[in-house]
């Protein structure tokens, strides 16, 4: 409930030569108390800064100090009022201070700034910059505290008429020297800073009518339907209706509709689970406010079931694992999913937990299944007689870096980055892979590049794969001395979220089987990022997960 404390205006502009101790507020962050047709406010936040040591915060101090002199010694004070519980109808508005100077006479000039800023955190080095010229000026005269005013009308209905809920000021010396004014803050006790309007009508909040509601809590899908509604002097339909939700770090949560009156009733689209705080701000046409809040938790919902790896080749007679991920309605990896059981229409035995024994002779390809967490997937697997497959290491890795690092050597790196940006940020990654251990005489039925990776972006990528024709060394390539490419080998999209490493598997069959049966003992490849402003960083093989290239070969006509 709102305290109001009625006092006459004369008590409160000072008659008779009395300093009032104005007791107007208990809670001067929301109360704007009537005095007889005037509104006096007090200050919702205030702070002052100085230049001595830049990233020191006062909010709290008990004063407010005023001072110019030479660097290291000037201080400006910072007042913000909440503009919005009166209307537009005011003849004057007149900001009171209640100061006195130290060491002699100062004259003090109000500006208009930025009322975005918090008293917790306002600094030298982050200050507000003041809007144009003082918007009036007095000189703190007495060495014995008083009040000080300063006429703030045309300010005000300025920032009124764009529609401010809140206005900003600060208090700045004009006299250089040692003279000093010191204004209590709000900290201090009912003599801090207040607003004076004249001539204008209080605007109440608009009040709770129905909290946040949610059609699902725990939601167990990507949506939720959310609704609110408050009430207002002026009509529930002068209402705006503005959501947000907050996540233990920044995560972007959508809203169908926002910022209306239509908003009373909107759908929340999340991109991740966990507990949000959702709250509704209600604002009446003059920017006061009422606002709700309440807790959403959104859990994981197992939502796709995905075999590794797919459409898999092995040799007769061996025995591999299936293994799977668990993804939920975001795309984003359940950590502790349920165990999959596994299940191969023929080609040899395979065990619940994914243990697949293929036959002795070729065949396929044959249909595996896993079902989980009542979701079914399926991929296949094909039977070759021949050698099982070889995971052959990197030889050479490293990436390269254009504009002011195109000379740079990027070899010795734990990670490897393909990206298409701008001069100073594209970077193209090189893989170089020993060939000499397949048979002369065998035949690559099978060869895909395995790497460990991830991306900066929630939605997919597109990256390239080119055959790299001259040498390079890992630890002398540069941009500037990059190898030249020819013919483009493959390509593949990121998966979506891609901001957890994940395992991939690129084909390179057609180009790895050519490069062996033209004799060439060593491949060179280039990865480069086709997507704009997007990123995908690679384990090296110097990390825990290196690149691999899995090759299976046999010894008859392929």
């Amino acid at each position: 409930m709102m305290l109001r404390t009625l006092l006459p205006v004369a008590l409160l502009l000072g008659a008779c030569g009395a300093e009032p101790m104005i007791d107007v507020d208990e809670d001067p962050q929301s109360l704007v108390a009537a005095l007889d047709g005037s509104l006096v406010l007090p200050t919702n936040a205030d702070t002052f800064a100085r230049d001595a040591f830049p990233a020191h915060v006062y909010g709290a101090d008990a004063s407010l100090e005023v001072k110019k002199y030479d660097s290291g010694w000037n201080r400006t004070a910072y007042l913000r009022f909440d503009t919005s519980r009166f209307d537009a109808s005011f003849t004057q508005v007149t900001l009171r201070a209640y100061g006195s100077y130290g060491q002699s006479p100062i004259a003090v000039a109000v500006h208009g700034t930025s009322a975005n800023w918090s008293e917790s955190t306002l600094s030298w080095s982050n200050r507000p910059a003041l809007s144009g010229g003082p918007l009036a000026s007095q000189t703190v005269s007495s060495s014995t505290p008083r009040w000080y005013e300063w006429d703030v009308t045309a300010y005000v209905r300025a920032q009124k008429a764009l529609g401010q809920p809140a206005v900003g000021f600060a208090l700045e010396s004009l006299t250089y020297g040692n003279g000093i004014a010191t204004f209590a803050s709000k900290e201090s006790g009912p003599n801090g800073a207040q607003l004076v309007v004249s001539g204008s009508s209080p605007n109440p909040a608009p009040t709770l009518v129905t909290p946040v509601q949610v059609s699902q809590n725990p939601v167990t899908g990507p949506t939720v339907a959310l609704s609110a509604l408050g009430a207002d002097d002026a009509g529930e339909a002068n209402l705006t209706y503005t959501w947000s939700a907050t996540y233990d770090f920044p995560v972007p949560v959508a809203f169908s509709v926002n910022g209306t009156n239509a908003a009373k009733s909107t759908v929340a689209t999340f991109s991740r689970a966990g507990t949000y705080q959702v709250s509704v701000s209600i604002a009446d046409a003059n920017g006061a406010s009422v606002t709700n809040t309440r807790t959403v938790e959104v859990v994981q919902t197992p939502t796709t079931l995905r075999i590794i790896p797919e459409d898999r080749t092995v040799f007769a007679g061996t025995t591999s694992g299936f293994v799977y991920d668990l993804l939920d309605q975001f795309g984003t990896y359940i950590i502790l999913p349920p165990p999959a059981v596994f299940s191969v229409s023929g080609g040899g035995t395979m065990t619940s937990g994914g243990a697949f024994t293929s036959q002795a002779v070729s065949g396929g390809p044959f249909t595996v299944t896993a079902t989980a967490a009542g979701i079914t997937a399926q991929t296949t697997v094909t039977v070759y007689e021949g050698s099982p497959a070889q995971l052959l290491p990197l030889t050479s890795d490293a990436y390269v870096r254009s504009g002011i690092y195109a000379n740079r050597n990027f070899g010795a790196e734990a990670q490897l980055i393909a990206k298409q940006g701008t001069p100073d940020y594209t970077r193209k990654t090189l893989l170089s892979v020993d060939l000499s251990s397949i048979p002369e005489a065998g035949t690559v039925r099978t060869a895909r590049l395995r790497f460990h990776a991830a991306t900066d972006s929630a939605s997919s990528m597109w990256v390239s794969l080119r055959s790299v024709t001259d040498p390079w060394s890992e630890l002398g390539v540069t941009w500037q001395n990059q190898p030249a490419t020819s013919a483009h080998v493959s390509a593949f999209t990121t998966y979506a979220p891609g901001y957890d490493k994940q395992w991939y598997a690129v084909d390179l069959t057609d180009f790895v089987r050519a490069e062996h049966a033209a004799g060439h003992s060593m491949v060179s490849l280039e990865l480069s990022a086709y997507t704009p402003d997007r990123y995908l960083a690679i384990d090296s093989r110097e990390s825990e997960f290196p690149p691999r290239l899995e090759v299976q070969f046999g010894f008859e006509p392929f």
